[in-house]
């Protein structure tokens, strides 16, 4: 290979871990600021709900790139063509967002009306945002048919909830979340077996 060609084949290297980061720790930074707009005094409520609304708003514009089977796999097949990893860092990155989204509606939910509150095994005393970010992370984990997640791994639901209101928006997360998420992992795995494949024919 010629000096010019590795420096390319680095530069590109770098590039790409460089995205792949940016893509990585963006939801990392959203729900850090999801987590202090939703717990902090300095906000009025208002300012909370909409910091909220507008996290739900980008939520919906990347939910859109996987929501329907021809868009998903055109969608993750030009992350693809940038790198193997692409379409499972969306994937996961998107999924971390979502349930930091959802997490943040339902800490001023229960804010503002209850229903939330600690299980006896997690031995938690208040309702928090991490826990509760694995509270829709279980239910995540509970929705992939057949592995039976949660039980294998003794992970138990941190929170219940007692109120119909906090019901629907667990169902909202599980039908608008869920299943394009779990489809978005199953195309990305599905790519990246292929490209496995074609490099051991080569």
């Amino acid at each position: 290979m010629r000096l010019g060609e590795a420096e390319r084949v680095v530069e590109r290297f770098n590039q790409t871990v460089r995205e792949l980061l940016a893509l990585i720790l963006l939801p990392v930074g959203a729900r850090v600021l999801l987590e202090w707009m939703v717990t902090t005094s300095m906000l009025p409520s208002a300012g909370k709900w909409l910091g909220v609304m507008a996290s739900f708003a980008v939520l919906g514009v990347l939910m859109w790139m996987v929501s329907t089977g021809p868009r998903r796999s055109k969608f993750l097949g030009r992350l693809h063509a940038q790198g193997l990893v692409w379409p499972l860092a969306y994937s996961a990155s998107l999924l971390y967002f979502s349930a930091s989204s959802f997490t943040a509606l339902l800490i001023l939910m229960n804010q503002a009306h209850g229903g939330l509150a600690p299980t006896p095994d997690s031995q938690l005393s208040t309702v928090s945002f991490s826990p509760l970010q694995d509270f829709f992370l279980w239910h995540f984990l509970d929705a992939i048919p057949v592995l039976r997640v949660p039980e294998t791994l003794l992970f138990k639901a941190p929170y219940a909830y007692t109120k119909g209101s906090i019901g629907w928006i667990v169902l909202a997360f599980k039908v608008s979340v869920v299943a394009p998420v779990i489809a978005a992992f199953a195309v990305s795995f599905r790519l990246l077996g292929a490209a496995q494949k074609s490099e051991g024919a080569a």
